[in-house]
């Protein structure tokens, strides 16, 4: 269903799970046609996809992406960056990798108009909340899930703004397209030459902003340093998932509270590739714990997050896990499969 205003609640829970079944919350996936492919940059394409059969594509939220599977076999997530309201095509953005492990040299070289892709989702967990004014931050191509929200919150006729960070070469191209609002968004371009600096936008502003930054690790952890002086939450997204989080990797015991399974993970093997030996389907897009495609409910035992996508609260309750990345403090660990 298509957003029409600031939606208020609480997160809907990952819609991964159960077994040898994917459950999803959403759209559970499909197959994609490219309907163009326009270079923006030497470092930046945008993808228009489409159904292949001409049929409506599944409504989405403001911070959604999808699990794009491409043509070589590998899952990467993608915000999505068009109009929510647009149910005929799609728009990602994809920037060329420095350190590319095959996802985004393949779009940039080989994906052309015409190619079919499959995907999972849409998924949404980088969700837009109530708020009396919003400052988004987007560290390079970390616009993208930014520029739906930046629609629905100015169709909400509330006060905002945005700050775009990185190369100008790449961002610049992106900005010029946002026509409707281009007069909010406030461009800081890097280089050797230009180091800005985010204390400006982060201070003085309103108790009742939020904020909202998405970008490499490097770039949101700046942001939450910055906006925990003010004592400012950050609504925070990834796309670089950094120096993982470290600790002790010690063998796990996994129990599968649904089908009665028990077994165990050695160590150097991640959760999911233990559940996907046992025939168990996890999902894994990133690889990297950073979008959410392999979180399971934990039914007992302490996780030990290794993540970077859940928040402090969520790791404190203890019932989910990223099973790509996070492992165990306790020696056993009872999930919802």
């Amino acid at each position: 269903m298509n957003e029409t205003s600031i939606p208020s609640g609480r997160p809907h829970r990952s819609p991964y799970g159960r077994g040898h079944h994917l459950r999803r919350a959403s759209h559970s996936g499909g197959r994609l046609v490219v309907r163009g492919k326009e270079r923006l940059s030497d470092n930046v394409v945008l993808l228009r996809l489409g159904d292949p059969e001409g049929r409506p594509l599944p409504g989405w939220s403001p911070g959604s992406h999808i699990d794009v599977v491409l043509p070589n076999g590998l899952v990467r997530p993608y915000s999505l960056c068009g109009d929510t309201t647009d149910r005929d095509e799609w728009r990602l953005l994809i920037g060329r990798e420095t350190e590319s492990r095959g996802g985004s040299a393949f779009v940039h070289d080989r994906l052309d108009r015409g190619d079919h892709l499959d995907y999972l989702g849409p998924r949404c967990r980088f969700r837009l909340r109530g708020a009396g004014r919003y400052l988004f931050l987007a560290g390079g191509l970390g616009i993208a899930p930014l520029i739906p929200m930046a629609r629905l919150v100015a169709a909400s006729h509330l006060p905002w703004s945005m700050v775009v960070v990185g190369p100008e070469a790449d961002v610049a191209p992106i900005t010029a397209m946002l026509t409707d609002l281009l007069p909010r968004i406030t461009l800081l371009p890097t280089g050797e030459d230009a180091r800005p600096d985010l204390t400006a936008p982060l201070t003085g502003l309103d108790p009742g902003t939020a904020i909202y930054a998405c970008g490499s690790d490097r770039f949101v952890d700046a942001v939450e340093q910055i906006s925990s002086r003010s004592g400012l939450t950050v609504n925070r997204q990834l796309f670089t998932a950094g120096t993982p989080r470290g600790g002790d990797d010690k063998p796990v015991e996994l129990v599968l509270a649904r089908s009665g399974l028990t077994f165990t993970v050695q160590a150097g093997t991640s959760l999911a590739t233990g559940l996907r030996q046992l025939g168990v389907r996890v999902p894994v897009s990133c690889g990297a714990g950073i979008c959410g495609a392999c979180l399971v409910k934990v039914v007992a035992g302490v996780p030990d997050h290794r993540d970077r996508l859940l928040s402090t609260e969520q790791r404190g309750r203890g019932d989910s896990i990223l099973t790509c990345v996070s492992r165990a403090h306790t020696p056993r660990l009872v999930l919802d499969l």
